[in-house]
């Protein structure tokens, strides 16, 4: 069972660090938010950059073993590492520097998992439903 790593509170407080940093280059309509968690193998947390309206979201995910690493240190190491390479997207043309399959980076001297991806949560809903409706429609009769 996962715990947390990045308390209700803190994970705000990192949200309106992150965009008085990016001031400038995170679009009015745009807010981040910041969870991690731990179990018994990892430590990880998550950025998402996301529009209110659900137009527009890019989650990515970064974790470490917990071998040989204290809470503390592998948050500071985690959300260093996010911070940074936001950082670098935000600064280019928004190309994601992560996918949706798990990749390995070397940071600090530790193995750092990655995975991320752009998304439109709107988009994805409203196909959904299309989907469904067009998988409980009768069929068309043969004749």
């Amino acid at each position: 069972m996962a715990e947390r790593l990045v308390s209700e509170l803190e994970g705000r407080r990192i949200e309106r660090m992150l965009e008085r940093l990016f001031a400038g280059r995170v679009r009015a309509a745009e807010r981040f938010s910041v969870d991690g968690w731990q179990d018994a193998d990892w430590y990880g947390v998550s950025f998402t950059l996301a529009t209110a309206s659900g137009s527009f979201a890019y989650p990515v995910e970064a974790r470490v073993a917990r071998k040989g690493l204290r809470p503390d240190d592998a948050k500071t190491l985690l959300l260093d590492l996010l911070g940074h390479l936001f950082d670098g997207y935000l600064q280019t043309e928004r190309a994601p520097f992560s996918g949706p399959i798990w990749e390995s980076v070397d940071y600090c001297g530790r193995q750092i998992w990655l995975r991320g991806q752009e998304l439109s949560p709107k988009a994805e809903a409203d196909g959904s439903v299309l989907l469904n409706i067009a998988a409980s429609s009768d069929p068309v009769p043969k004749g």
